[in-house]
């Protein structure tokens, strides 16, 4: 599917706000499970995830998890989706823009020559995957207001003026969160409370013990750890018991229940509903479909 992407009412075309810099913009508010199958783009594509969590199959690179507070860049031309065709319930704003296309500099904050530039740049980091400071999530959480309010109303020229102004200043922040490093205390304290994780995630964990493993505070621990992920060490947990699950669940006819119990979950309906929560399928949906897949390339 090189060269296209899904359609989603969610979007705004950049023709309708008069910023050529900016082809489609995205406000998405997904309270459930949606298709995101195979695809790309001509353009930069910049997605910003303010809650939640979604996982990205990319072909040729590794797959990515972008989780709240946390931005992605997917060059253009790169083709992926959402892990196992779906994308989670969470809320992001994703921006698709090409500095350098015909008379982007219109309407923008941007000269031609910072434009250049700014491609320059952008060509540095594909798939860069970097947190976001406050600033951006302010900006964010403003142009997806001023974008919810002009989908309703598409004559509210000041939402359509708003969205214009904070559409690029989310794009310079952006650039500057490129140039900023991870803080290396923050980042070995997130490393090693992942490894933590990691390696007991089929126990009984108490977070009070991942804190005093590591030598902070509860609630410290649980800042350092989120801004570095964009999760709670809960919902980190839970993934781990999720991907371990769903490993077996390929690749062994071991029963649903001894499965769940093995990861951690304390009974087979827990393990179910989370299941599904995390991944759009029924622990046997997920079965059935990764034998009928596997058969399918034989």
């Amino acid at each position: 599917m090189s060269g296209k992407h899904p359609r989603h009412s969610e979007q705004i075309a950049g023709l309708e706000l008069d910023l050529p810099l900016v082809k489609a913009l995205g406000a998405i508010r997904a309270r459930s499970v949606r298709r995101l199958v195979w695809h790309s783009h001509d353009d930069y594509e910049l997605l910003f995830m303010l809650e939640g969590a979604n996982s990205y199959e990319i072909r040729g690179q590794d797959t990515v998890t972008l989780a709240g507070g946390h931005l992605l860049l997917m060059p253009p031309g790169a083709v992926h989706r959402g892990r196992d065709d779906v994308r989670m319930p969470s809320v992001l704003c994703g921006i698709l823009f090409q500095p350098c296309g015909h008379q982007a500099w219109v309407n923008s904050i941007f000269t031609r020559e910072e434009l250049y530039r700014m491609d320059l740049e952008l060509q540095k980091h594909p798939f860069a995957v970097r947190p976001f400071n406050r600033e951006l999530m302010r900006i964010l959480t403003r142009l997806m207001q001023y974008a919810e309010a002009f989908k309703l109303d598409r004559r509210d020229f000041f939402a359509k003026a708003n969205i214009r102004a904070l559409a690029c200043l989310a794009i310079i922040e952006f650039l500057r969160q490129l140039a900023t490093p991870v803080r290396a205390d923050a980042a070995t304290i997130a490393s090693e409370a992942r490894d933590y994780l990691a390696k007991r995630f089929a126990e009984p964990i108490q977070m009070t013990d991942l804190a005093r493993h590591l030598g902070l505070s509860r609630a410290r621990m649980f800042e350092v750890f989120k801004k570095d992920t964009g999760l709670t060490p809960n919902d980190y947990l839970v993934r781990q018991r999720i991907e371990h699950a769903r490993e077996q669940l390929s690749k062994t006819s071991r029963a649903i229940t001894n499965i769940a119990l093995d990861v951690g979950f304390s009974s087979s309906q827990y393990f179910a509903n989370v299941f599904r929560r995390y991944t759009g399928m029924t622990p046997l949906e997920h079965r059935k479909r990764t034998i009928a897949t596997s058969g399918a390339s034989k």
